[in-house]
């Protein structure tokens, strides 16, 4: 994700901030109604954050860039899009 956003100015802005929210967090466990004890992991994102569906568009938009690629070379006569919406994809074909 950190190379995609070098590649703009406009990404280059956002770097300080995803490294931070993939920073290395506590977490507790908890098992039948107890704590069983403390954990830390730095991977993957915060659950139920609001700032994950523009983390998860960041991360997604190479990899829409090359399907529309290849949808477009397979079938160069239709009008192919595949619009993200937060933690969702759609694949439109306009005939």
């Amino acid at each position: 994700m950190i190379r995609e956003l070098e590649k703009s100015e406009e990404g280059k802005k956002w770097i300080p901030w995803v490294k931070e929210f993939f920073r290395a967090r506590e977490f507790d466990l908890e098992c039948d109604g107890k704590m069983r004890g403390k954990g830390k992991t730095n991977i993957g994102a915060l659950q139920e954050s609001p700032l994950l569906p523009v983390i998860f568009l960041i991360w997604m938009a190479p990899i829409i860039t090359k399907m529309e690629e290849a949808l477009k070379a397979k079938w160069p006569s239709f009008d192919l899009e595949l619009p993200s919406y937060m933690e969702d994809l759609h694949l439109g074909v306009s005939i």
